[in-house]
């Protein structure tokens, strides 16, 4: 999954309370950084965004307090603790899939470089083996 978003639609199906929620979300942010923390009113922000209930802030923030799995971080946001992110780990890493790359025959994307300059594109077409390289040379011998 690309986005803390995609992630939260797919618990859609899951029963959990919105207290959970906030507490998989911060473990979606920490997954790679553990020192990230997220305040509960931009936890909130990305349960609106995807589709949620508005939760109460105030309450979301007493809640992330009590919780035993959370520490207050710098600014008023919140982390997992690093004691219980294993716990968090072995339940959530089977709902995060990331998809494969696309399938390609090239080994740069032409598309991504379609504003670059000339030359970039020029290398780019011969990383792809669009383009015959001439042969280097090495003291006198082709390679």
């Amino acid at each position: 999954m690309k986005d803390v978003n995609a992630f939260l639609k797919s618990l859609a199906n899951e029963d959990i309370s919105v207290n959970e929620r906030a507490v998989y979300v911060l473990w979606w942010y920490g997954r790679n950084d553990h020192g990230t923390s997220r305040t509960p009113k931009e936890i909130c922000d990305e349960m609106e965004a995807a589709g949620y209930a508005r939760p109460n802030v105030t309450y979301l923030r007493q809640a992330l307090e009590d919780d035993p799995r959370t520490a207050t971080a710098g600014n008023g946001g919140f982390r997992i603790k690093v004691n219980k992110r294993t716990a968090l780990d072995s339940v959530l890493n089977g709902k995060v899939t990331d998809a494969p790359p696309p399938v390609s025959n090239t080994v740069v994307d032409m598309a991504l470089l379609a504003k670059a300059r000339p030359y970039n594109q020029r290398v780019a077409a011969q990383v792809n083996g669009g383009v015959r390289c001439p042969p280097i040379r090495l003291r006198g011998r082709d390679v």
